[in-house]
């Protein structure tokens, strides 16, 4: 698996791993309000919002994915989360926007 790549500017902090070909999860960290924003792109450079629930990363608007998308890119949000946390330049600026929601991922991996 390859290692995220970080998009930064004044307001925004974003954490990109790239799955597979085409095949890509961001991270995206408001960082004036800590909202994160969970997004997987799919090919043809098409992203879809995920959220958060009950542990699982879910994908806000029906986009038809078959199941084995669906379990990808919460592997690939798990993952993500994992070198982030493992990340020495990014977990402690990391764990300070943690909110209830995000932190229970945070936890488990």
């Amino acid at each position: 698996m390859k290692k995220f790549e970080v998009v930064k500017d004044k307001e925004n902090i974003e954490f990109v791993l790239e799955l597979e070909e085409n095949y890509k999860v961001s991270i995206e960290i408001q960082k004036n309000t800590y909202t994160w924003l969970y997004s997987f792109c799919v090919p043809f450079d098409q992203w879809f919002r995920f959220g958060i629930k009950d542990k699982h990363f879910l994908c806000g608007s029906y986009a038809g994915f078959p199941n084995w998308v669906q379990l990808d890119a919460q592997n690939g949000f798990y993952e993500l989360f994992r070198q982030i946390k493992k990340d020495p330049s990014y977990r402690l600026k990391v764990m300070y926007m943690l909110n209830d929601e995000n932190r229970t991922i945070w936890d488990i991996v």
